[in-house]
């Protein structure tokens, strides 16, 4: 089982960077840095510099988590793997998990010959602990081994998202053409996601993400479009719209800093999506 691995590196702190690479490095076959960052990174080049098992391709400027990740398939089919591991600069397996996490997929990928995606459990607020090997429908991109053979049958990202969903894109189009996605309970990744506060309202658990503008934009304009594309019904794709839509405005409106930039922001990633406008926004 030939596994490489792809990190996608946007204005790393880099003593975490380094810290939560090793967390895997010693289990892969090679790694590739993909780096979208505003400056080529001299600290993490010079680390590696000597290093066979790693390269660094620094992308001049940022060219989206997509176009970064298909440098990793890339990567991976010219390196001849099995497997590709993507990774976001922000996680790390904790303990030997990674090493559990490859003797259990080693153990159990006979019984899932459909499975295009192993995925680690993310210890995110909002997902339960469970136990096990689960079918689900979406997972994040980080700690995710990715099976370079269903590849060509599937697809690389679309890099037309630029940022966000993404990932979700990528899991709904292995649902839809007959493959699966598989979450691994019993293996935890390490997963940073920046601001994200849990409140309370009315009883109901509310995540705080805290998202920048920018973000707010892709998010608006990506998740319209990746759900109108797979929904199996209008009526259900409206109800996640008036959902969506609904609940980051209230977020927003009585938890976020910056309310008026995002509200701008959300507006114009619907009016995009309206108008069928993907790709890299200038602001």
């Amino acid at each position: 089982m030939k596994i490489v691995g792809v990190v996608v590196l946007y204005n790393p702190n880099n003593e975490m960077l380094l810290k939560n690479i090793n967390s895997y490095l010693g289990q892969i076959d090679k790694l590739i840095l993909v780096d979208n960052s505003d400056h080529y990174n001299n600290i993490v080049n010079d680390v590696f510099i000597n290093n066979n098992k790693v390269e660094y391709s620094y992308l001049n400027g940022n060219q989206g988590i997509a176009f970064a990740l298909n440098k990793g398939f890339d990567f991976a089919q010219k390196n001849e793997a099995d497997w590709l591991l993507t990774m976001d600069q922000d996680s790390s397996f904790i303990r030997d998990d990674f090493s559990n996490f490859i003797k259990i997929i080693n153990h159990k990928k006979t019984e899932y010959p459909d499975a295009v995606v192993f995925s680690p459990r993310h210890n995110v607020p909002y997902l339960k602990k469970e136990k096990g090997i689960r079918k689900v429908n979406s997972v994040m991109t980080s700690g995710n081994l990715i099976n370079m053979k269903l590849v060509e049958k599937i697809g690389y990202f679309n890099e037309s998202l630029f940022i966000d969903s993404v990932d979700h894109e990528f899991c709904y189009r292995i649902n839809k053409m007959g493959y699966s996605v598989y979450r691994v309970n019993d293996i935890e990744l390490d997963h940073n996601l920046g601001e994200l506060e849990v409140k309370k309202l009315f009883g109901r658990k509310l995540y705080v993400t805290n998202h920048n503008y920018l973000r707010r934009y892709y998010i608006t304009r990506n998740s319209l479009f990746v759900r109108r594309q797979y929904a199996s019904s209008r009526l259900g794709f409206m109800k996640f719209t008036i959902d969506h839509l609904f609940w980051s405005f209230l977020t927003i409106t009585l938890y976020e800093k910056k309310k008026l930039l995002k509200y701008k922001s959300m507006l114009l990633g619907l009016i995009d999506f309206k108008r069928g406008r993907l790709g890299k926004k200038d602001f």
